[in-house]
């Protein structure tokens, strides 16, 4: 008989555990790819938004982890409250900082999300089953990627910057002249 590892199925807490690492990667490399292009691309006005974009998926992940330990639809309820309270509470900081057109944008990408947030809950709750509810988390994330894409080229937002342009010849158009 050949003795060695037995290479068949994994068993499920095994594949949770895997599972779970893998997600807390790629959501802690999504963070912080969006933070720095924030440092790098915006000024203390997109600071703020990012402050609580990250805020807010925060408070998705622990409404998510409430749930699913306390299967509690109570719970989940008043989770949800205090989530929607303190949205309402940081829109009204956010319009004071920020110009009328990016709070609209910002607006729409935070209805986007709450609607693909409560899309997954509903999926989970029907079929109870985690690789469904884990294909509709990774397209809840593609398509908070793609609104997210849309504040990066909105004509709202700064662009790029830009590097001072050297002229190719030297102009002596613009030298002092010694007559």
């Amino acid at each position: 008989m050949r003795q060695g590892r037995h290479f068949g199925k994994l068993s499920p807490k095994v594949q949770g555990k895997r599972v779970s690492k893998v997600v807390k990667r790629v959501f802690l490399t999504f963070i912080f790819t969006f933070l720095s292009q924030f440092i790098y691309l915006y000024n203390v006005e997109g600071l703020v938004l990012l402050v609580f974009l990250v805020f807010l998926v925060f408070l998705v992940f622990l409404v998510l982890l409430v749930f699913l330990v306390f299967l509690d639809f109570l719970v989940f309820l008043v989770f949800l409250v205090f989530l929607v309270f303190l949205v309402f509470l940081v829109f009204l900081v956010l319009l004071v900082f920020l110009d009328f057109l990016v709070f609209l944008d910002f607006l729409v990408f935070l209805v986007l999300l709450v609607l693909l947030v409560l899309l997954v809950f509903l999926v989970f709750l029907v079929f109870l089953d985690f690789l469904v509810f884990l294909v509709f988390l990774v397209l809840l994330v593609f398509l908070v990627f793609l609104v997210l894409l849309d504040f990066l080229v909105s004509p709202s937002f700064p662009s790029f910057p830009s590097f001072p342009s050297f002229p190719s010849s030297p102009s002596f158009s613009s030298s002092p002249s010694f007559s």
